[in-house]
């Protein structure tokens, strides 16, 4: 069983009554899911906890990013009823893929289904309730992607500078010019976002701290 334990970490959410979990610390993959791969600030962790459900690891940068595609490969938009500008730069980024390995890599970053059991993505796809033809994987990563742009610090856990520029720029603009009816019903499935008191793991002046929510991040790091 993984065991986001191992890792200092931060309880940010919940999704459908999953924790998300914020890693605080780079160390391998092989603390989560036995992936080689390294594991930093830069990724959520759905699950994962110690005697709870395994893990499913959201690289931070390809949701948020896969998003913009999203928003450029939109069809039948109604002219005036989406964010001009947002959508312009959108169409800008999707072009430096073409020549940029990293936008290429987070293009291509898949969520691992092999990281849940199947019952979960069975649980799940029925708590979206919806009738769009979305895939799944689709569906979960849109979600992530929308609670980080709208609650995460992204300075910090977003890595590429210019997904920072996009993300900012849709949570200052009005929701519904913004993003598509369709997509913004997905922030719905993130909740708890107050509620996370009771896990999260740090280690202060030697000691660990548990109870590590969002919330005392902010505290800890955040001037006001």
């Amino acid at each position: 069983m993984s065991s986001i334990d191992s890792l200092e970490h931060a309880h940010v959410a919940n999704f459908f009554g999953l924790p998300i979990y914020w890693v605080l610390e780079e160390r391998p993959l092989t603390y989560l899911t036995g992936s080689t791969e390294v594991i930093n600030q830069y990724y959520l962790s759905i699950g994962g906890g110690s005697g709870e459900h395994p893990a499913l690891i959201i690289k931070n940068d390809a949701v948020v990013y896969q998003l913009i595609r999203k928003l450029v490969n939109l069809e039948d938009v109604v002219d005036g009823s989406y964010d001009h500008e947002l959508i312009s730069y959108a169409e800008r980024l999707q072009e430096q893929m073409i020549t940029d390995d990293e936008l290429y890599n987070l293009r291509h970053w898949c969520i691992d289904q092999n990281e849940w059991p199947l019952e979960t993505f069975i649980r799940v796809n029925k708590q979206f309730d919806d009738e769009l033809e979305v895939p799944l994987v689709d569906k979960i990563s849109h979600a992530i992607a929308l609670f980080i742009i709208y609650e995460m610090p992204l300075e910090v856990c977003l890595k590429d500078k210019r997904i920072v520029e996009f993300a900012k720029m849709i949570r200052s603009n009005r929701w519904e010019n913004a993003l598509p009816g369709e997509v913004l019903r997905y922030m719905s499935t993130v909740s708890g976002l107050l509620q996370c008191e009771k896990m999260g793991k740090v280690i202060r002046n030697g000691q660990v701290v548990w109870g590590y929510s969002l919330t005392d991040w902010r505290r800890e790091f955040e001037k006001s």
